[in-house]
């Protein structure tokens, strides 16, 4: 006969005997499921899922991982289901039903498999190399639960730049050579971390072609040509002895 620690009076007090015989004993109560070391892991280590009971007659114990596809039963020992290496793949609830001829009990643990960032990619976005002026997109994915939290950090201690993000996507607006550098991602949860490089290069547009002096250059192209029209035909007036824009301007056409 099996007894759990604490539970000796308990059974006692269930098992007072009648003509000779014990009272049949429903499994309640008296049945635990628990995970060791912890009912979460992470990814790798090792976990045993244990059913006991402490009924009299004997309880029948069977161990099952619900999915959503349905009920998986598993293969125990003595009530006992080893995880050797837990994967991510195997968290979820599992259930223990206890049986005897008083009936049947059941308990359920929800197993939760910690996993790490891995599998990190940085994309750029238009380049590497851009423009002044532009706007610089960096976008981080990776792998981990739970989800895990990304930081983009500047390599220069003159001009420190430190962003977070939990969807993994930076913008770097309007960039100056002073953006030019190496940048680190540092991706981390709970359970461990992953980083990343990345190098951006800036472009300085000439001060010659700022935005005023472009302007300018522009005007004085119409300008000039005008002002040499206008010349053009005062001088033919003088010529004639008198001068009308609009009749030589149809002369023209």
């Amino acid at each position: 006969m099996e007894y759990i620690p604490g539970m000796r009076n308990s059974l006692c007090r269930r098992m007072k005997m009648r003509d000779g015989q014990y009272h049949k004993v429903r499994p309640k109560d008296i049945i635990s499921l628990v995970a060791f070391p912890s009912d979460s892991v992470k990814e790798g280590d090792s976990v045993s899922i244990s059913c006991t009971s402490g009924d009299v007659p004997k309880s029948q114990m069977i161990l099952r991982k619900k999915t959503e596809w349905g009920e998986t039963e598993l293969e125990s020992t003595a009530g006992t289901y080893i995880i050797h290496a837990a994967q991510l793949e195997d968290a979820g609830m599992y259930e223990c039903e206890s049986k005897n001829e008083g009936g049947s009990e059941v308990r359920s643990l929800m197993l939760d498999v910690k996993v790490p960032p891995r599998n990190t990619t940085i994309l750029i976005h238009p380049s590497r190399t851009v423009h002044e002026g532009e706007n610089v997109t960096i976008t981080c994915k990776t792998f981990s639960h739970p989800p895990a939290v990304i930081v983009l950090k500047k390599v220069d201690v003159d001009n420190e730049v430190t962003m977070c993000s939990k969807n993994g996507t930076f913008t770097l607006y309007h960039v100056t050579p002073d953006d030019t550098g190496v940048y680190v991602i540092d991706v981390s949860n709970e359970v461990g971390n992953d980083s990343g490089q990345i190098e951006i290069s800036v472009i300085e547009m000439p001060k010659y072609f700022s935005p005023q002096l472009l302007a300018l250059f522009c005007l004085s192209s119409l300008i000039i040509p005008a002002t040499g029209m206008v010349i053009y035909f005062a001088r033919k007036a003088n010529h004639k002895g008198s001068y009308s824009l609009v009749d030589a301007l149809k002369s023209k056409v």
